[in-house]
């Protein structure tokens, strides 16, 4: 059995902004990826960023997905709260690192630890 393999070349053409918007995006996924990088130097670089970059990566509570988009790798210990429950899934609220304000995404069950027993809001 042999293995073949085809070689492609091909060119990509954008426009100016959209070259820099790029640049955005690859320099975000590394100072993500950058462990060492402190809250002041995330809130510094989202700042940099500008209102494009924010529009067009907006943040969503929509229903859970599998294959939804990864938008925080939380350090063990973040403090996180369950705002609602849907089967396996949690709707969770954070302080998002980059900008400092509040945030929800849904994260599965399995990878949080509750703190304390849920609070009946309506039972109050």
């Amino acid at each position: 059995m042999s293995n073949s393999y085809t070689k492609a070349a091909f060119d990509l053409t954008v426009t100016v902004a959209e070259a820099d918007m790029l640049r955005r995006v690859i320099a975000t996924v590394e100072l993500i990826d950058d462990t060492e990088a402190g809250i002041d130097v995330r809130e510094a670089h989202y700042t940099s960023l500008g209102p494009d970059f924010a529009a067009l990566f907006p943040r969503s509570d929509e229903e859970p997905r599998r294959e939804g988009a990864v938008v925080l790798k939380a350090p063990d210990g973040m403090v996180l709260a369950i705002e609602r429950r849907q089967g396996r899934w949690r709707l969770v609220v954070y302080r998002d690192p980059l900008t400092g304000q509040l945030a929800r995404a849904w994260v599965h069950a399995s990878a949080v630890s509750p703190l304390a027993p849920p609070v009946d809001a309506d039972a109050r």
